[in-house]
């Protein structure tokens, strides 16, 4: 038997990130019910579908946007709907994406009760003037509180991410957001460099003169900085920015 990993998207963030290219919008309850209707229907529709006959889903993942932003409810309706119709393997990874600082944290423990086991933490830096570059809504000790939080509803697995190119983010700025994000005893760490996106206030600001992207050099510098860092602290480079404690995959 054939087995599939599952991406399920959810394009609404309580706000929109400067820097943001994907396919997001600000949260609107209307709108947010409508979408996860029509993914309710469009996922019973693909069930029928020859591809999946003689297959079973061993990785599903909640990504956006802000999935944390659902209502634990329909997270448990979406995962049942899988269970009956494509099935998922035991042990399955279920995970969930969230950013540190929204409401959405209050429902860890139901997510958890729901079947997520592994909740994908958004905090992108642990310096304040970065964060506000990025317009990001969140404080550093947003991020703190909420690994705490996810701990104590029951997660054992934990992923943060973290943004490196920055304009104005030095080596040294870099170095101190992984020393942070490792102290909080993290299983996972996702890292992005920063790209200007089309059509994205990042964009505007940088052709009228008012932002200057980093200096590639030194985006290299970090990256090389991120690997020996991750090495020295037991995280195996699984994929190119990607890094898992061993037992994590």
């Amino acid at each position: 038997m054939q087995e599939f990993a599952l991406y399920i998207h959810y394009p609404f963030c309580l706000s929109r990130c400067a820097y943001c290219g994907f396919a997001t919008s600000v949260h609107e309850d209307d709108k947010a019910e409508a979408y996860r209707e029509a993914l309710l229907t469009e996922l019973t529709k693909h069930a029928s579908d020859d591809a999946w006959s003689n297959g079973v889903v061993s990785t599903i993942y909640f990504g956006g946007g802000t999935p944390s932003l659902m209502p634990p409810d329909y997270i448990n309706e979406i995962l049942t709907i899988i269970r009956e119709t494509f099935g998922i393997v035991e042990g399955a990874e279920i995970t969930l994406e969230a950013n540190p600082g929204t409401r959405d944290a209050a429902n860890f423990k139901a997510f958890r009760e729901a079947g997520v086991n592994r909740l994908s933490i958004g905090a992108q830096s642990f310096n304040t003037d970065e964060l506000s570059l990025l317009t990001r809504s969140h404080s550093v000790s947003d991020v703190d509180e909420t690994v705490e939080l996810a701990r104590k509803a029951g997660f054992d697995n934990v992923s943060l991410d973290l943004i490196y190119g920055i304009p104005k983010q030095t080596i040294s700025s870099f170095e101190k957001s992984i020393k942070i994000a490792l102290s909080l005893n993290i299983d996972h760490l996702s890292t992005y460099t920063l790209s200007i996106e089309k059509n994205t206030p990042f964009e505007k600001a940088v052709s009228r003169g008012k932002l200057r992207p980093n200096d590639q050099d030194a985006v290299a510098e970090q990256y090389s900085v991120l690997c020996r860092m991750m090495r020295e602290n037991g995280f195996e480079h699984y994929e190119l920015t990607n890094f898992a404690k061993p037992y994590m995959h």
